[in-house]
């Protein structure tokens, strides 16, 4: 049986922007993305439980939002999506709108880089 663990943060200028502590704080986390460049990194850890054997792995995707407005970063933190979420958004939900365009991996973005996964099942020749 293989176990597979993964974590995505929001890096912006060298900080990392984990997830919101509560409604303000992904307000705070919108607002300094809004307009920005950023990069999500996931890590990913393969283990083996038979063996203990352990792989892992990570993939940097860039991301460009657009300018937000009050009243936008107001409406989808209302959504509830900002909650529990790496830099207070899901790309794979309605964030969508506010990214001008990724550099990289998509399914890194969601938060789970496949391609990685991948090439890393295939060292435990899977």
């Amino acid at each position: 049986m293989k176990s597979t663990w993964a974590d995505t943060i929001v890096v912006l200028g060298g900080r990392i922007l984990g997830k919101p502590r509560d409604e303000e704080d992904a307000r705070r986390i919108l607002h300094e993305l809004a307009g920005t460049k950023h990069s999500v990194i996931t890590g990913v850890c393969l283990i083996d439980a038979a063996t203990g054997e352990t792989i892992y792995g990570s993939e940097e995707t860039g991301v460009e939002m657009k300018p937000m407005t009050d009243a936008e970063i107001e409406e989808y933190v209302q959504t509830g999506e900002a909650m529990g979420a790496s830099g207070a958004y899901r790309i794979q939900e309605s964030a969508d709108r506010f990214v001008e365009g990724i550099e990289g991996s998509f399914s890194n973005v969601v938060g789970l880089p496949l391609s990685l996964v991948e090439e890393l099942l295939k060292r435990f020749n899977l």
